[in-house]
């Protein structure tokens, strides 16, 4: 059964990789569009050549530094997307134990042992183990872990996180592999969670979805 709580994360992963795409397509259309300027003008500052961009003032590189001030943005913009991808699940088990809490008996209630899911599972009268693997239930705290890292570490792994990485991150790769879910270039034993791949998100919102 798909519940509405589940077609509106769906929605959400849809509308994330929507504006994912369309920022790579935009910034690469871009550079295509203006690759001679860049040649021919690259001491010359965005600010007086795009006399009709209202954003100039604040957005004033020479020329030349233009692709690189756009590979920059883009890591930026994909650590967004990936913080943004799990809030949108955090936010869908959220609304799912609601759901579970208008149709039990009694209330939701989660000890201080559990996370959310878990309590849905248990308040249902099964467990997480016998619905998710081992590989799925790990691979749901590597994202999260390494989501809490960008926020709150600058990015430095903490040591969960490299436990997890260094025990089970090579079974991770292998798992997925194996999956129906084509995986194209996330590695879990890697160490900078900081850089990100373009196809490494769209392998995440994979795994979530």
């Amino acid at each position: 059964m798909r519940t509405e709580e589940f077609r509106d994360f769906d929605r959400k992963l849809s509308t994330i990789n929507k504006n994912f795409s369309h920022g790579l397509f935009l910034s690469e259309q871009f550079l295509i569009d203006n690759a001679q300027k860049i040649v021919d003008s690259g001491e010359a500052f965005s600010r007086d050549e795009y006399t009709r961009n209202s954003y100039r003032e604040k957005f004033n590189y020479r020329l030349k530094s233009l692709p690189d001030e756009i590979k920059e943005y883009q890591k930026a913009s994909f650590i967004s997307f990936y913080v943004f991808m799990y809030s949108a699940f955090e936010l869908y088990i959220e609304e799912l134990a609601e759901f579970v809490k208008n149709i039990l008996p009694t209330d939701l209630h989660k000890s201080n042992k559990e996370n959310v899911l878990e309590a849905i599972f248990r308040s249902l009268g099964t467990n997480i183990n016998q619905h998710l693997n081992k590989s799925e239930i790990d691979t749901m705290d590597y994202i999260r872990l390494r989501r809490n890292c960008l926020i709150h570490a600058d990015g430095k792994p903490s040591p969960k996180l490299l436990n997890l990485m260094h025990t089970n991150g090579q079974q991770l790769n292998e798992y997925w592999k194996s999956t129906r879910v084509q995986l194209n270039i996330i590695d879990f034993t890697a160490i900078d969670i900081r850089q990100f791949e373009e196809r490494e998100i769209i392998d995440s919102i994979l795994i979530l979805r």
